[in-house]
């Protein structure tokens, strides 16, 4: 998925049927609003919630019930309006990334980069620990489902459900700061400064392609994972007589660890793309060590 938003455009009355007097604009919307009040249901904000459904064990497998359940409740008070999702997050959602109770799988909300638009694009992703595979995937808003999308409220709740079906534990969110034994990595005007990440007596460090965590000082991971780098050698759909784009630069943007069952989630961000050459989506991984 490439991080669910419409499309639209108002156009002013005089444009379209050419100029029109108060007086008309006053009696048309008086008509639409009397309209609009006959059909509008009486019971349609007092219809109660009815409970989540039974426990599944996959999300695919709840999708469907939990759709027509909410499908048949009442919408939450926030939906009727146009909500910033970003700000009402359902608790279950806010306490991500979280490993389940078996500490075989990590839930997190992915959020992507979309360019210039900048429109929400995230989805819900369950990785397997042991594998770092994606094994389910629940998409909440993505700006290329068109011109009548999904209501990311909506979304945003039926994902909160699915998470519903088990236990989860929260990650610790690690604290982000300049790796100093980085030297800042330059592309022509600018510089990029490359992060490390501290806590919870945790150091870990990415050096492209090593990867490195200390645990209270001790050396507990010093291992190669090239798979993260961007191998460049593309071109630009729109553009096959381009020289192939260079590789982009990777680094270290979030870290999370879980502790006692020694599980960290690491986000790597590229950098030094350009218009014809763009940056790779960040990508998620998901490991013990």
């Amino acid at each position: 998925m490439n991080a669910v938003s419409g499309y639209g455009k108002a156009f002013p009355l005089s444009g379209v049927c050419g100029p029109m007097r108060a007086s008309s604009v006053l009696a048309t919307l008086a008509l639409l609003l009397g309209a609009c009040s006959s059909a509008v249901s009486p019971d349609a904000t007092t219809k109660g919630r009815v409970e989540p459904p039974a426990m599944a064990p996959t999300l695919a497998a709840s999708v469907a019930a939990a759709s027509a359940e909410i499908a048949t409740s009442a919408p939450p008070a926030a939906a009727s309006a146009t909500p910033d999702v970003g700000d009402q997050l359902p608790a279950e959602l806010a306490a991500l990334p979280a490993l389940s109770e078996d500490g075989s799988r990590v839930a997190l909300l992915a959020s992507y980069e979309d360019g210039a638009r900048a429109l929400p694009n995230r989805e819900l992703l369950v990785l397997d620990v042991a594998r770092g595979t994606v094994l389910e995937r629940f998409e909440i808003e993505d700006p290329d489902l068109g011109l009548d999308p999904p209501d990311p409220v909506e979304r945003l709740e039926l994902a909160a459900r699915l998470l519903r079906t088990q236990t989860w534990r929260p990650l610790e969110r690690l604290e982000m700061v300049a790796d100093t034994d980085l030297r800042a990595r330059t592309n022509f005007m600018y510089g990029q400064d490359l992060f490390q990440a501290k806590g919870a007596g945790f150091t870990i460090r990415y050096h492209e392609p090593k990867l490195m965590i200390d645990d209270n000082g001790k050396r507990v991971l010093n291992r190669a994972f090239a798979s993260w780098s961007d191998k460049g050698g593309k071109k630009h759909p729109l553009c096959p007589d381009c020289h192939a784009c260079p590789p982009t630069i990777a680094g270290l943007a979030e870290a999370f660890v879980e502790k006692d069952a020694r599980v960290a989630l690491l986000v790597v961000t590229y950098h030094f793309g350009s218009d014809m050459c763009w940056e790779p989506d960040r990508t998620y991984h998901v490991f013990r060590f």
